[in-house]
């Protein structure tokens, strides 16, 4: 009986040992396996959290391509004085003219030199004169030689075309006293400054093309709107420096775009 009772004990003492290291074993199973959802869990929110920024980026992208085809396409205009055509540089030519302003005979009228199609169309209108302000189409006089010197022909009396055109780059600027752009810039064309003679009503300062054109059938002496080249005035304090600019010399421009 007492060995009966022994074994018993011995064999209860397993089974509770056994029930015990069970009970270790699935709570370290239960453990890992909750440590394995948060760690499932945490690396989901990562992941989507990085589906959102991912997302942000592309629209950020398709948001930046956009303004810069806007501002491509956007581009810059000008007039070439002189010209009846564009460069051959990717610039687009919209339309050719006559250059035009206010008569040098009169006080009044606007001061801004103007690029008129050569094919008008019309709103409103009454034929006549009623006091309106007037609006002549340009002529260059210019010395013969000096002409020569700067266009390679006599330009004296000549009327001036122009054409309006469109740069695809972005930026526009006319450099006086300039033969060429500065570095990064884009050439549109050079030439020579003109504006109106000093005795007579103010004008725009213009860069009017070396490769100078002229309209047909406009070399009649109007006396209208008239410009003459730009020479340099030092000024008798050299208001202007000389050097690095020359009395009496004529001024090159050029037009850049960028």
């Amino acid at each position: 009986m007492i060995l009966y009772s022994i074994l018993k004990c011995l064999f209860l003492l397993k089974l509770l040992s056994a029930v015990t290291c069970k009970s270790d074993k699935e709570r370290f199973i239960d453990q890992n396996n909750a440590e394995l959802i948060q760690v499932i869990s945490t690396l989901q929110r990562e992941v989507a959290e990085l589906k959102v920024s991912q997302s942000k980026i592309v629209a950020m992208e398709a948001e930046l391509k956009s303004l810069k085809s806007n501002a491509v396409s956007g581009g810059v205009t000008y007039v070439q004085w002189g010209r009846t055509s564009c460069p051959s540089n990717g610039t687009e030519f919209i339309y050719k003219g006559f250059m035009a302003g206010a008569s040098e005979a009169e006080t009044g009228g606007g001061a801004n030199n103007l690029c008129l199609p050569e094919d008008p169309s019309f709103a409103g209108y009454v034929d006549g004169h009623h006091g309106g302000a007037h609006l002549f189409g340009t002529e260059i006089e210019i010395d013969d030689h000096v002409s020569r010197v700067l266009f390679g022909r006599t330009a004296f009396n000549q009327n001036i075309p122009c054409a309006v055109c469109r740069s695809p780059r972005i930026s526009h600027v006319m450099i006086p006293s300039r033969a060429h752009c500065y570095s990064g810039w884009t050439e549109e064309y050079t030439g020579y400054l003109i504006a109106s003679y000093p005795n007579k009503p103010q004008a725009d300062f213009v860069c009017l093309a070396a490769g100078l054109e002229f309209v047909p059938n406009g070399t009649a002496n109007d006396d209208d709107h008239v410009m003459r080249p730009v020479e340099v005035q030092c000024g008798a304090h050299r208001s202007l420096p000389c050097p690095p600019y020359v009395q009496g010399r004529e001024l090159a421009c050029v037009v850049c775009t960028r």
